[in-house]
């Protein structure tokens, strides 16, 4: 599977797991492309995370959490929090030591 086709195919994985909005809205431009880096660096680190178990993935998703006052999904659904979860999922993968 050549570079494109695999990014489409993990884009498309994710806006569905996700719930966000269809791989169509990103490919016709109606999502930036920041955006769409960032769906899918949260849906990788969060599999990295909980070892692709799509259950917890959700539940994390689903469930308020105290750094941001609300479910990580909201803000991901309203957009304004993508880099905030980014960074936040970012954060627990690479702590600093």
């Amino acid at each position: 599977m050549d570079d494109r086709k695999q990014t489409d195919s993990r884009l498309s994985q994710a806006v569905e797991f996700l719930n966000i909005g269809s791989l169509e809205e990103m490919v016709n431009g109606e999502i930036d492309q920041a955006s769409k880096l960032a769906f899918l660096t949260i849906f990788r680190s969060l599999a990295m995370l909980v070892g692709g178990d799509r259950k917890a993935m959700r539940h994390w998703l689903d469930t308020e959490n105290s750094a941001f006052g609300e479910a990580p999904i909201e803000l991901i659904v309203r957009g304004e929090g993508l880099d905030s979860v980014v960074a936040y999922l970012e954060r627990i993968r690479h702590p600093q030591g």
